[in-house]
């Protein structure tokens, strides 16, 4: 029995040390080291088990759309055939401050995120919501519009159809975040710092200032630009910019509703960038809180992906490389026809091929007849004429 006793005392006193050892190794070990762990143990499903008992139960009562019908989406038989090493998310940002979820909104941001499933490279392209297209209403039945139009009147599944039958996608997952949903997410990740010209702060001022007039929250004004920190309302309302150039890492510099798709894809950029370096215990608590933003007065975010959908896409968020983003269409014209601003596509099959070359590297793609259909409506409608995008 002493014998025993001893023995046992031993394997503590060793078990102890370990864990010791373990927890200052930890602590000192780099932080890539750290996000190589996570992406193993991602994958484990003892692990995803124990993470679901955290925030399983509120992702799928607060945050998946549980009545949204993936079969109803409209997907071209030949883009299900040739995407099938792409997971394809639509991410929609829409004009509504909590209460109004659910009603008609506009999508004010139109952002394909396009995962290629076997090397994790990502890719997001804008399109700019006034951009004329066949839109789609879930009867079916379809008109000739403004994109951000489709999901006004028929919800995920309209605008879902309406870029799979326009692009020749494949898309049947979602994320949709409202003003308000955006500012919080930001404010839940400690702010974003970037660079803004003196133009951009006076912007951001105007455009936070209406967002507090209208109910979207708090908005503290800015004093300063040049290298500054934004918190949610902030750096939301920045996203929201239209009439300041927005200049990239490269000096490019953007205008109009350009610039505005080129902040948003920066700012997302961002926020990935600071999700990575966050330590898992931050990481997995911001999950959980995210997980709670939603209740029974105010809905901030909604999405199609299930749980199990969602820890796949660990590994890449760990691994992120963006390898590209752009707005689309790459060649356009801005008529007003019929008594609407339009962004017009010069061309939309030749804009349609560019797409594809750029999300998934097929430069000799040929749009289905479906799109060589809207695109020859289009030109006859609008008198635009196409135009051969630049690589």
């Amino acid at each position: 029995m002493k014998k025993n006793i001893r023995i046992l005392k031993t394997v503590c006193i060793v078990l102890a040390g370990l864990l010791v050892f373990a927890f200052i190794f930890w602590k000192l070990a780099p932080s890539s080291f750290k996000l190589k762990i996570v992406k193993i143990l991602s994958t484990k499903q003892v692990v995803r088990d124990v993470i679901e008992d955290r925030v399983g139960d509120n992702y799928e009562e607060k945050v998946r759309d549980t009545e949204f019908k993936e079969e109803e989406i409209v997907v071209p038989e030949e883009a299900a055939k040739k995407l099938t090493g792409y997971k394809n998310i639509v991410l929609f940002g829409v004009d509504a401050r909590g209460f109004e979820f659910d009603s008609e909104t506009r999508s004010d941001t139109i952002m394909i995120v396009s995962i290629n499933n076997d090397t994790g490279a990502i890719r997001m392209v804008s399109l700019y919501r006034d951009t004329i297209m066949r839109v789609m209403r879930p009867d079916g039945s379809s008109f000739y519009g403004k994109v951000n139009s489709a999901y006004t009147l028929g919800g995920v599944q309209a605008a879902l159809s309406t870029l799979n039958t326009n692009l020749d996608l494949n898309i049947d997952d979602y994320v949709v975040v409202n003003f308000s949903g955006l500012a919080e997410i930001i404010d839940l990740m400690g702010g974003i710092d970037i660079k803004i010209t003196d133009l951009e702060m006076r912007r951001i001022n105007k455009i936070g200032s209406d967002m507090q007039n209208e109910g979207v929250g708090a908005f503290t004004e800015l004093t300063e630009f040049g290298d500054v920190h934004l918190d949610g309302m902030q750096a939301t309302a920045y996203c929201r910019i239209r009439d300041a150039a927005f200049y990239d890492e490269e000096g490019n510099d953007y205008h109009y509703d350009y610039g505005r798709t080129a902040r948003q894809r920066y700012v997302i950029s961002k926020l990935v960038d600071k999700a990575k370096s966050s330590g898992i215990s931050k990481l997995l608590d911001l999950a959980v809180r995210i997980m709670n933003m939603n209740t029974t007065e105010r809905t901030f975010m909604k999405t199609s992906l299930q749980y199990d959908e969602v820890m796949d896409l660990i590994p890449v968020m760990i691994d992120y490389k963006l390898e590209g983003s752009s707005g689309f269409p790459y060649t356009q014209d801005t008529p007003i026809v019929d008594g609407n601003d339009y962004v017009v596509p010069q061309g939309l099959a030749v804009n349609v091929t560019a797409l594809h070359a750029f999300l998934f590297n097929d430069s000799e793609y040929v749009p289905s007849q479906s799109v060589q259909e809207i695109n020859d409506y289009i030109i006859e409608y609008t008198g635009v004429q196409p135009k051969q995008p630049e690589n």
